[in-house]
């Protein structure tokens, strides 16, 4: 007869982020040019300017090898290749701002070595979305609505996470690269989108006691206090072509 012990179902918590990166003091990427490891664009927004969608765009394109973060920091002033004509295509949205339809069919529009697809609709079906191109190992730039301001801000979705309960895996994270954070150091990602039983301790009961609807998201980023309650209302899946 078996014991309770040796017949329990074991658990453990794991997580997968985008094979291209690596972590240390800066967060770096391997791309097909180079052999080492090279460093990938991160620019923090600024509280005035609405500039999320096209920061997440040079990040996503500075792992894919598309695009050199060097090269990227100078779009403003670049005149000619890549970075020059991503930046005349995306550059009068940084103040402003774009929506996911607009930015996807802006990024269509470019001469990039990359193949894209948009989820849009109910928030569950851009769940469903993104937690597949993410479980599949690639990227996505997504973007929130916060349920209490309605505030909307892009991030780039870079992994997820979850639960192991014996043959059973089940994802209750997604894990992000958010502009509106400071730079990962040490990890691969700075943001953690959790429901279910993942959901985070918090020191303020207000967030303990809110219920999650089935579709929604706690987000919480690093050195950030408090967590956001969002629902997912588009998402860009970006990978690079094979050659």
């Amino acid at each position: 007869m078996r014991n309770q012990r040796t017949s329990s179902v074991q658990q453990f918590r794991w997580s997968r982020v985008h094979g291209a990166l690596h972590v240390g003091q800066v967060l770096c990427a391997t791309t097909s040019q180079r052999d080492a490891p090279v460093r990938v664009f991160f620019k923090k927004q600024d509280d005035l300017s609405g500039s999320c969608g096209i920061l997440a765009v040079g990040t996503a394109l500075s792992i894919l090898g598309v695009v050199k973060a060097s090269a990227f920091e100078n779009a403003p002033r670049r005149k000619y290749g890549v970075v020059s004509e991503i930046w005349q295509t995306l550059g009068d949205t940084y103040f402003t701002g774009i929506t996911v339809v607009d930015l996807y069919e802006r990024l269509g529009s470019l001469d990039l070595p990359v193949k894209l697809a948009c989820a849009l609709g109910k928030p569950a079906e851009v769940n469903a979305a993104v937690i597949r191109w993410l479980s599949a190992g690639g990227l996505a730039i997504i973007a929130y609505e916060n349920t209490r301001n309605h505030f909307k801000h892009f991030v780039i979705g870079v992994g997820v996470g979850g639960v192991q309960a014996g043959r059973t895996q089940t994802v209750d994270s997604i894990l992000t690269i958010d502009s509106g954070a400071p730079e990962p150091m040490l990890s691969a990602y700075n943001g953690v989108m959790q429901r279910g039983t993942s959901l985070p301790y918090q020191r303020d009961t207000t967030h303990r006691q809110q219920q999650l609807k089935a579709h929604q998201w706690q987000y919480q980023t690093a050195h950030c206090d408090g967590v956001e309650i969002v629902e997912l209302i588009g998402a860009i899946r970006i990978e690079r072509q094979k050659l």
